[in-house]
């Protein structure tokens, strides 16, 4: 992707020359023309710098850029001396609080784009995206919505009053299902 990508770059500003260059004349319509141009080429650069950025750091590794931006808005947590006790029952000395990337825009609509293009490569044919409740209902309903996708979101266990639903959210029988998980130890809360 990356060669095929900056050929066009380097294609942009002699386009932008050559086009600005063939307008003549000295008039008002001619010279609101060429800056209109120049504005809209620059932002046709500037749309397709992120796009660059996004794509070779997908190249890179979405995993080590996904660890940076836990790191840069420190949700990982170390605690060697006093464990943290997760909601497997396991004691760690780390604890990745992922839900501080929902507060950065940017951090979280990458991390759910790169999802969501994960879910379109292996699982083509889903139908619904689920979260896991709490945690993953946030994420889980960007990811279906960036596919335009219906969202439900799982409960660990019936609620104990209204409806006594586990499920929330229209999920009917046979739905291919993606259930995205905040944090996994066990995988019983997704199991359930």
């Amino acid at each position: 992707i990356v060669a095929a990508i900056f050929p066009i770059f380097e294609i942009i500003p002699p386009f932008e020359m050559t086009v600005l260059g063939s307008l003549s004349g000295s008039d008002e319509i001619s010279q609101i023309f060429k800056t209109l141009l120049s504005k809209y080429i620059l932002y046709i650069k500037q749309d397709f710098t992120i796009f660059v950025q996004r794509y070779i750091v997908i190249m890179e590794s979405v995993e080590k850029a996904v660890a940076k931006s836990l790191m840069d808005v420190k949700a990982v947590l170390l605690r060697p001396d006093s464990p943290f006790t997760w909601a497997s029952g396991w004691k760690s000395p780390i604890y990745c609080d992922n839900r501080k990337l929902l507060s950065y825009p940017e951090i979280r609509e990458n991390i759910c784009r790169w999802m969501a293009d994960i879910i379109k490569e292996r699982y083509a044919d889903v139908e619904v995206i689920a979260g896991v409740a709490t945690g993953a209902i946030a994420h889980g309903y960007l990811v279906a919505h960036i596919l335009g996708k219906p969202f439900c979101y799982v409960r660990p266990k019936p609620k104990d009053h209204g409806t006594g639903s586990q499920i929330e959210g229209l999920l009917e029988s046979g739905a291919k299902v993606v259930i995205v998980e905040d944090l996994i130890s066990t995988g019983m809360s997704s199991l359930a």
